[in-house]
């Protein structure tokens, strides 16, 4: 198994496109910066809402059961706000609008390093 310095070193080799971003917990600290290492090396692009950073494949699941959510209530709002829950053909309507949504976000390549303290 090789160690992460040489896996980050292989995936800039591999993937000289991409920006460089490090993932790390949010912990707040006394100190102004917190030893940490190398976890998991990803190769994915991200996109940045608000304060939520997203990764296209890493986080897809979640993703899209968060837009879906969002879709859904635009889609309900004005189409169908006496009906509490989609049915079969509404569902289809708003996983292709998410899909859609998602697919449209401006996704930047990056190559994803998480930090762990």
């Amino acid at each position: 198994m090789k160690n992460k310095t040489q896996e980050l070193i292989e995936a800039l080799k591999n993937n000289p496109d991409r920006e460089l971003i490090f993932l790390y917990p949010d912990e707040c600290s006394d100190h102004s910066y917190t030893l940490g290492y190398p976890s998991r090396i990803l190769v994915d692009e991200y996109y940045i809402d608000g304060e939520r950073v997203w990764l296209k494949h890493d986080n897809a699941d979640e993703m899209f059961d968060h837009y879906a959510d969002i879709i859904a209530d635009i889609i309900f709002d004005e189409l169908y706000p006496n009906e509490p829950y989609a049915n079969d053909e509404q569902e289809e309507i708003i996983n292709k609008k998410t899909e859609e949504f998602i697919n449209g976000l401006d996704w930047k390549k990056c190559i994803c390093v998480f930090i762990h303290y």
